[in-house]
C-alpha cells in the first residue's frame, strides 16, 4: 500500500469479526465504497486460520494457514458500470528477475508515467 501511495483508501475497522471459529488470528475483508450507490458486499475476504487443517487431518499435524477468497463476479459487475475509459496500453514497467526491492522505484516510475 505505501509503495502504490493509496494508503488513504485504505479503512482499519478493528471491530471486524467472521463467524467461522477456525480463524485464529488476523482477518481482512475488502469492500467498495467509492460513490457505490449500492452495496455489493464483501470483494475479498480471509485471514489466518491455524486450526483449520489440524481440524481436518488424522496426524493432527500443527499446519500455519493463511487463505482468502475474491469475488470476481461482484468485482466485474461494478467494473462494468463504472464510467471507465479505456485506452491501449502506452508503457509496460517490467520486473527483471528477483527485483522485489525494486518495488517502489517501479511504482513511483508508473504513478509518473
Amino acid at each position: 500500500m505505501f509503495a502504490f501511495e493509496i494508503l488513504y483508501k485504505v479503512k482499519f475497522d478493528l471491530t471486524l469479526t467472521r463467524g467461522f471459529n477456525y480463524y485464529t488470528d488476523l482477518i481482512f475483508e475488502g469492500v467498495f465504497t467509492d460513490n457505490n450507490p449500492i452495496f455489493m458486499g464483501s470483494l475479498s475476504g480471509g485471514g489466518r486460520y491455524d486450526e483449520l487443517v489440524v481440524f481436518f487431518d488424522k496426524k493432527k499435524c500443527n499446519i500455519q494457514c493463511v487463505g482468502f477468497s475474491i469475488a470476481m463476479e461482484r468485482i466485474s459487475s461494478i467494473i462494468g458500470n463504472l464510467d471507465i475509459q479505456t485506452r491501449d496500453i502506452d508503457v509496460f514497467v517490467p520486473s527483471v528477475g528477483k527485483s522485489e526491492h525494486f518495488i517502489v522505484e517501479r511504482m513511483k516510475i508508473a504513478k509518473e508515467l
